[in-house]
């Protein structure tokens, strides 16, 4: 049963992480429409400052569960 659970968490985080890296990719495309630049700078900006967000976003998340394993090691020997 945990590894459904984990399955469904995992799925439920790619699905996040697609949407806003989509909805990041329509933003850009409509502010480099309205600004009229030549070169789609926002286009490629938003998502890659997309990117690097939720990754720290998903480092944080998982970060307390690591520290917990290795403050639990470091207790037992």
């Amino acid at each position: 049963m945990g590894t459904q659970r984990q399955w469904v968490r995992f799925a439920s985080t790619g699905s996040q992480m697609l949407g806003a890296i989509a909805a990041s990719v329509l933003l850009g495309m409509w502010v480099d429409k309205k600004t009229g630049t030549r070169i789609p700078w926002c286009s490629m900006a938003f998502p890659v400052l997309t990117v690097i967000g939720l990754l720290i976003r998903l480092i944080k998340e998982t970060r307390p569960q690591n520290d917990a394993y290795k403050t639990e090691k470091r207790n037992k020997g």
